[in-house]
């Protein structure tokens, strides 16, 4: 079946929700977060919060903290490519971005 486009993708996606009975209710208060999962919750809202520009600009961050410098040019270089990838499809799109991530968590991520 060829892929949905424009209104027909839309009422498609409509129909799954409802046929799963899956109902999007926008957003909860900090403190109706189940407690299993408060702390990712909190760790991924301070994380949204997080400007690009604001990062690794704290003067003489480069002799205390030189992995942020080297993390901001990584952040740039996936933005980077990810912005080329837009008009491809996912396999280019990940072909091109995975190598990025998955260096950056296999050279610095303990396990």
């Amino acid at each position: 079946m060829p892929p949905k486009t424009g209104d027909a993708h839309w009422a498609h996606l409509e129909d799954l929700s409802t046929e799963y009975r899956i109902k999007f209710l926008g957003e909860i208060e900090p403190s109706q977060w189940p407690d299993s999962h408060r702390t990712i919750l909190q760790n991924a809202k301070q994380l949204g919060g997080k400007t690009y520009d604001s990062y690794a600009t704290v003067p003489g961050v480069e002799e205390s903290e030189p992995w942020k410098v080297k993390i901001k040019y990584q952040a740039k270089l996936l933005v980077d490519t990810a912005g080329r990838c837009r008009q491809r499809n996912e396999s280019s799109w990940r072909y091109a971005c995975e190598p990025i991530i998955m260096g950056r968590l296999s050279s610095e991520v303990c396990w």
